[in-house]
């Protein structure tokens, strides 16, 4: 018997963050642009000022790279400079937030609102999940999301948290990433740790990697 249930503290934790309206348009522009060249690494780098000055070094710097973005990047700018996100938040928490309200938002457009569950673990016979950012369910299959911002922030004890996932349930898999794929085999190799690379490879092989660049090509769900 299958029990998908709710982690109210984790969402209490999280909801500042779900509920900020800076957050939520900056994710809708993400969505509503996406074809947009420049913008989700834009809004990546923009994460990681922490000041207005540097806000208006980020602007101009990419749009001398981006100059038909122009307009674009420069909303978000203006979005950023109203937030004040630095000094309001924690950004690291923040980072988190923005990409599970980005994988959140885009799930809510393929998927009926009643089969999605956030912040949610999963149990089953004797087998309790961690608690997932987003898990969808289509009937008898579950699809399981954890969102990180950047790769290093993934660490192995939570890879082997996601793998016994994959053992125990009948689910797919989704780690989603705000970072560009090049980086992703030397993480991979990280992760590894003392883990033979053939059984690695099968395990890490089953898990759906969804990274920046997907982002930019639309609704990375849809495919």
């Amino acid at each position: 018997m299958r029990e998908i249930v709710f982690n109210r503290n984790n969402y209490n934790n999280r909801r500042k963050f779900y509920d900020d309206i800076y957050l939520n348009r900056l994710v809708d522009l993400s969505i509503e642009n996406y074809n947009k060249s420049g913008l989700n690494i834009f809004i990546r780098y923009m994460f990681y000022s922490y000041n207005s000055n540097d806000y208006e070094e980020m602007l101009s710097s990419f749009s001398l790279m981006y100059n038909e973005s122009i307009s674009c990047l420069f909303e978000v700018y203006e979005l950023f400079l109203q937030w004040n996100v630095y000094k309001n938040y924690n950004l690291g928490e923040v980072r988190g937030a923005f990409l599970e309200l980005l994988t959140f938002k885009l799930l809510k457009n393929i998927h009926d609102n009643s089969s999605i569950y956030r912040e949610s673990y999963v149990k089953r016979d004797d087998y309790q999940s961690h608690s997932w950012d987003i898990i969808v369910e289509i009937d008898d299959l579950l699809e399981l999301y954890e969102c990180k911002f950047s790769f290093e922030s993934l660490k192995r004890g939570q890879l082997n948290q996601i793998f016994g996932s994959i053992n125990n349930l009948n689910a797919d898999v989704f780690l989603i990433f705000y970072q560009l794929k090049r980086k992703l085999n030397d993480n991979i190799e990280i992760w590894r740790e003392n883990t033979s690379k053939d059984k690695f490879d099968y395990l890490i092989n089953a898990v759906n990697i969804i990274t920046l660049e997907d982002f930019s090509e639309g609704n990375p769900f849809l495919k």
